[in-house]
């Protein structure tokens, strides 16, 4: 089967930097997956997430999504005509429209009965279907997450990207909002990648984690064989830097 995603030698540098921000790097996502881009800040996550959705161009290599080709030398499909959805660091809810106005956005090519249908839909998914008529700032900061990543799903995207989407929820919470988030992935049958740089959420709730540094790829691997087998001496401090949690139980969504 075609994985979802392809990068394929894919080097970005920002002008006036010395150091590339994402450097030569080759990675999969398979169908239906949820991989996690791990590493400390300015390891190259979130430009490695920018240009797969297209808000980058890489000045090397090229980028899949299935069979076609995204991005390279000499294609650029455009961000809207990608599939792909795309759930901000914040949310990025719109603060003057309720919950359900805001998953709709984006959806005015259907008609009115359509529409509301898609959106229950999607609501009914991410378990917010009682917040529909709460605005932004009437949410705790997991119902905005779920809400945003409910607005990502309802154009039927089947590919879903996430920058840091728990970085603003408390800590203590993190990780039981994170598990909301994949099981509403895995109720919607969409490859997702993650970007985060909190160790134990990758470990806990990914598939497999692509551990980056400077820019390059230091490993892809489970969460068990990466903490098993540390393919670096880098991969081997970053997790020793850390507490590893167990990974969910047999039988997890």
């Amino acid at each position: 089967m075609t994985p979802a995603i392809t990068v394929s030698g894919v080097t970005r540098r920002f002008a006036g930097s010395t150091q590339c921000a994402v450097d030569d790097v080759s990675l999969q996502v398979d169908r239906g997956e949820l991989l996690a881009l791990l590493g400390p800040s300015g390891a190259g996550k979130t430009t490695l997430l920018r240009l797969i959705a297209g808000f980058e161009m890489p000045d090397r290599g090229s980028i899949s999504v299935g069979s076609r080709v995204v991005a390279s030398d000499t294609v650029n499909v455009p961000v809207e005509r990608r599939g792909i959805g795309f759930v901000f660091q914040h949310g990025a809810l719109f603060p003057h429209l309720d919950v359900r106005r805001n998953i709709a956005f984006g959806l005015g090519h259907l008609g009115q009965v359509e529409r509301r249908a898609r959106v229950d839909e999607v609501a009914r998914l991410a378990a917010i279907d009682h917040l529909l008529d709460r605005y932004e700032h009437e949410l705790s900061g997991g119902e905005r997450q779920r809400a945003a990543l409910a607005r990502a799903l309802a154009r039927g995207n089947e590919i879903v990207l996430l920058d840091e989407p728990l970085s603003n929820v408390d800590r203590p919470l993190r990780l039981g909002i994170g598990t909301e988030l994949r099981q509403i992935l895995r109720s919607a049958g969409v490859t997702a990648v993650m970007v985060t740089h909190d160790h134990q959420e990758a470990l806990a709730l990914a598939d497999r984690v692509a551990l980056l540094n400077r820019g390059r790829l230091e490993q892809l691997a489970t969460p068990d064989e990466i903490v098993a087998a540390p393919a670096t001496q880098f991969v081997a401090d970053f997790l020793a830097a850390r507490h590893s949690p167990p990974r969910p139980a047999p039988g997890y969504p």
